[in-house]
């Protein structure tokens, strides 16, 4: 029984840290241009390398902070 309660407790826990990296890769929602650095809002489901900056043309990045 000892076993069994330390392996669901592991499990409860390497759940909880994957929440919580996919959280923080959320947190800003923003895509950002590399080379004139104008920043636009982050659509769902595109990818920022997809999308064009508005400005010069160029892929954007996803922007962590």
């Amino acid at each position: 029984m000892g076993f069994e309660l330390k392996k669901n407790i592991n499990k409860l826990l390497n759940t909880k840290g994957r929440r919580k990296r996919h959280r923080q890769m959320n947190q800003c929602p923003e895509c950002i241009c590399p080379e004139c650095h104008q920043t636009i809002m982050h659509q769902a489901s595109v990818p920022c390398f997809q999308m064009k900056c508005p400005k010069c043309g160029t892929p954007m990045a996803r922007r962590f902070s």
